[in-house]
């Protein structure tokens, strides 16, 4: 993600790469909830848009810490930049955390 969009936001700025990264991921998460039920098609078109959403989510995060850390009033800057970095980390666990509670209670069920 990191290849895409890092030359994206030299070129065109950060705010657009930014904003593209963005749109990205709506386009990829919509879609996947919008994959048809197709023996082939469905797992090869599932696959391709977890692809997009993961190079997405590379650039929202190194556009979003950047582009904070150059608004940023000088005091708070590291705080500021350490926003991205501590939501990303938490939201990586807290999402392990319900996969591991879902399978520990559903795992009888089946």
């Amino acid at each position: 993600g990191g290849l895409v969009w890092g030359p994206a936001a030299d070129c065109f700025g950060r705010k657009p790469a930014l904003l593209a990264s963005l749109y990205v991921m709506l386009f990829a998460t919509v879609g996947q909830g919008l994959v048809p039920p197709v023996p082939y098609l469905g797992p090869a078109l599932l696959m391709v848009l977890r692809i997009a959403q993961g190079m997405a989510t590379a650039g929202e995060m190194g556009a979003g810490m950047t582009f904070l850390c150059e608004e940023a009033p000088t005091p708070i800057l590291g705080q500021t930049g350490s926003i991205i970095a501590l939501g990303c980390n938490v939201g990586f666990f807290l999402s392990s955390l319900v996969g591991y509670l879902l399978t520990s209670f559903l795992q009888g069920m089946a």
